[in-house]
């Protein structure tokens, strides 16, 4: 049951943003900083709400897979299930409510100009939040010293990292 809510969580985030995608795309709308994207910032907001529900199943496994073997590493004794189930909820929620609502919340009422200004405010506290919420889901999965947990926590954050920044704006 635990795994089915972290598949719910992420699918949450992944089903929100790709709505927050399209509306920006069906608006004629590009990306602030385009540098780097894989396809043109004109058609960016478009393709990406058509990828961006699997590549975030996508990231959360390999968060999931990188803190898995980092706590095992430290002498955790939790199974790839449970990181992956106590995971879901930590990865997926702060940026959902942190950030995805936020920009939907902020487009709506003051329009895409504002998105930069607002989210430099509301933004940070997404991926402090995982790392938080990661480091004590993955303590109560692995019986980890709280620094050990939290390490184990970064290693995922930093495994998704690279993807997640070539293909999300």
């Amino acid at each position: 049951m635990r795994l089915g809510r972290a598949f719910a969580a992420v699918g949450a985030l992944g089903v929100a943003h790709a709505t927050l995608l399209a509306i920006l795309a069906a608006d004629g709308h590009r990306p602030s900083f385009a540098a780097g994207l894989p396809v043109a910032a004109e058609s960016y907001y478009r393709v990406a709400s058509i990828y961006v529900i699997p590549l975030y199943f996508v990231l959360w496994i390999i968060a999931a897979a990188a803190s898995h073997r980092a706590a095992r590493a430290f002498g955790g004794g939790g199974s790839w299930r449970d990181a992956l189930a106590a995971l879901g909820p930590a990865f997926a929620l702060p940026p959902l409510l942190l950030f995805v609502v936020p920009d939907l919340i902020v487009y709506v009422f003051a329009g895409h100009g504002a998105l930069v200004a607002a989210m430099r405010w509301y933004a940070p506290l997404a991926p402090i939040t995982v790392l938080l919420l990661s480091g004590r889901a993955l303590r109560g999965v692995y019986g980890l010293r709280r620094l050990h947990a939290l390490v184990a926590a970064f290693t995922g954050f930093l495994a998704q990292a690279l993807l997640a920044a070539w293909l999300l704006r």
